[in-house]
Parts: structure tokens; C-alpha cells; sequence
């Protein structure tokens, strides 16, 4: 849930983006140590809003810029 809320984020407010995935990744790792289930998918998510928060602060910093 909190990865699917960092892409939402992540299109929005980068920084609000990068912060939910950075707790995405801790939250499912968190879980995985208490269940022993598999959160990969939770994981990947949350990166992908990283990388979509990281890639909106590059655009609008180029387009401030110029």
C-alpha cells in the first residue's frame, strides 16, 4: 500500500514520493521478517516510486533551469 502511494506521490511531490518508498521498502522488510512470506512485489513498487521521484526532481530541476 505505502508503494503504491509513493508512485502516486512520486508524480505529484517528488520529495513526498522518494519518503514513501524509502518506508515501503522498510515496512516490507519489516513484514517479511515477522511472516516469512515473500514481499518482492512491495519491494519493487516502492522502488519504482523511488526512481519515479528521482526522475520528476531531474525533469524539474532541467526545466527550471532553462
Amino acid at each position: 500500500m505505502v508503494g503504491i502511494l509513493s508512485i502516486v506521490m512520486s508524480l505529484l511531490f517528488a520529495l513526498g514520493g522518494i519518503l514513501l518508498g524509502i518506508a515501503g521498502i522498510l515496512y516490507a522488510n519489516e513484514l517479511q521478517k515477522e511472516s516469512g512470506l515473500d514481499y518482492k512485489a512491495e519491494r519493487i513498487i516502492a522502488i519504482v516510486g523511488i526512481v519515479l521521484s528521482a526522475l520528476n526532481w531531474i525533469v524539474g530541476i532541467i526545466l527550471h533551469m532553462s
